[in-house]
């Protein structure tokens, strides 16, 4: 498995390899041009510096058991670069150069499909999802399957593809007079590449001008978890995609949220989907600690009854 953190605009990926389990090797990639670096988790030493193909990062993904990394880039007109890490010595490349920045990753491991969110050179609104076939057996290997063409003209910057490879949430970047917006990456299927559902983000339309600081789908594609953060407030809302509702963690009347506090980073999901650890910096004056993290237990049958429980000194 990998665990991905962003601080402060930075992508870390860990992964095992089956040489190396219980010091494994840690990817860190900047979203600034300044090359990322590959270091030991058990020592911390660094196991060797990555080349520039690890600048300008915008996210990566480890596959073939931590030998084989895939990062998107935004710089130099956008590409997905690929290092090859043997134990001992990594190779990186450009594995495609991309028409335009590459916005986020994901991999369908199953399909061996590559997918990135991408805007066309001198466009900061109009990006399509694209597909890159990364199966090293196929003729075609780093090469362009298809895009979608339905996002339309809304600026899209966070996104998540689901672990099983079927779905993927592409929401709007402003969600408070947006959607949430599900995209069908099922190679197989009629739709393929094409928006599959819209809803409506009804907990950010409350919040003022906030944006979509992460998202994500569950292992069974029944539900997306979406987290608004800005200047008005944050929440973390909860989709419940077959009867298209959000889920109301509030007794009281009319909808309501999980809140959280307005420097909302990021969130990840337990692989049962029974709680998520959402983490953030800290913005109070004089405030004891540079972060935070809070950890919510989901009841999806009564989610009123859902907890929320601080596991670092909150903001």
């Amino acid at each position: 498995m990998g665990l991905i953190c962003r601080y402060v605009l930075s992508v870390v990926l860990a992964i095992p390899v089956v040489a190396q389990a219980g010091n494994e090797v840690v990817f860190v990639g900047s979203s600034h041009p300044n090359p990322g670096l590959l270091a030991w988790s058990g020592s911390g030493n660094f196991a060797l510096d990555a080349a520039a193909e690890a600048g300008n990062l915008s996210g990566s993904v480890w596959t073939d058991t931590g030998r084989t990394l895939y990062a998107a880039r935004v710089g130099n007109g956008g590409s997905i670069s690929k290092a090859s890490w043997d134990g001992a010595a990594s190779s990186f490349s450009t594995l495609w150069q991309a028409p335009g920045s590459c916005y986020g990753i994901g991999l369908d491991r199953n399909r061996q499909l590559l997918y990135t969110l991408i805007g066309p050179p001198g466009s900061a609104a109009y990006r399509e999802l694209y597909c890159l076939d990364v199966n090293p057996a196929s003729p075609n290997y780093g090469g362009f399957i298809m895009q979608s063409t339905t996002l339309g003209n809304y600026m899209r910057e966070r996104w998540a593809l689901s672990p099983s490879g079927n779905f993927a949430v592409v929401p709007h970047t402003w969600p408070s007079n947006g959607l949430c917006e599900i995209v069908d990456t099922d190679l197989t299927s009629p739709t393929f590449l094409q928006v599959v559902q819209s809803v409506p983000c009804w907990g950010a339309a409350s919040l003022g001008i906030v944006m979509t600081a992460d998202c994500a789908m569950s292992p069974d594609d029944q539900f997306v978890y979406q987290l608004y953060a800005g200047s008005g407030g944050s929440s973390f809302g909860v989709l419940h995609l077959p009867t298209s509702t959000w889920l109301d963690f509030d007794s009281a009347g009319g909808y309501q949220e999980i809140v959280t506090p307005s420097s909302s980073l990021q969130f990840a999901l337990a692989p049962d989907m029974s709680f998520a650890v959402i983490v953030g910096m800290s913005t109070a004056p004089g405030a004891s600690t540079a972060g935070w993290a809070l950890r919510v237990d989901f009841d999806y049958v009564n989610p009123h009854l859902s907890t929320t429980q601080y596991l670092s000194p909150g903001p």
